[in-house]
């Protein structure tokens, strides 16, 4: 993430938290788990620009959460709102994620795409994805790598 900044990529988490919608935590809690990261990254003087998460679910949740929405990924809808509010050019953006779900929202939004799997990825996620590397600093690696052959 320190990487990434250095090349003055804004840092944004978009994270589907069906948790919330299913009861198991609140909203509140979530909140204040959000700011406990944002205090332990700071540590290491990495900062996110937002974090943007997803209560909902189509089937298992409370009523009020139990919807099919365009945030939920592989929706792209929290990638299009953050772009929108951030002034980010999708098309020059990336999402990493370790979930295929992932990689659809990211590639549904135009960005580029890296799946982050310490396992053997399955043809369905290399189909997918742009790239596949096992930890984040090697996706970071990754991206400073494909910004210096431009």
């Amino acid at each position: 993430m320190q990487l990434l900044q250095q090349f003055s990529y804004q840092l944004i988490v978009v994270t589907n938290q069906s948790g919330i919608g299913r009861g198991y935590f609140s909203e509140q809690q979530f909140h204040h788990f959000s700011e406990l990261l944002d205090a332990q990254l700071a540590l290491y003087h990495i900062y996110l620009t937002a974090t943007y998460f997803c209560p909902h679910h189509p089937v298992d949740a409370l009523p009020s959460y139990r919807r099919d929405c365009t945030c939920r990924k592989p929706a792209p809808g929290m990638l299009l709102q953050a772009s929108k509010e951030h002034q980010i050019d999708l098309s020059q953006s990336w999402m990493i994620g370790d979930r295929l779900s992932d990689v659809q929202a990211g590639k549904r939004a135009g960005c580029r795409t890296i799946l982050l799997s310490p396992d053997p990825p399955s043809l369905n996620e290399i189909d997918q994805s742009d790239w596949i590397v096992d930890n984040l600093l090697h996706a970071a690696q990754k991206i400073v790598e494909s910004e210096n052959t431009k």
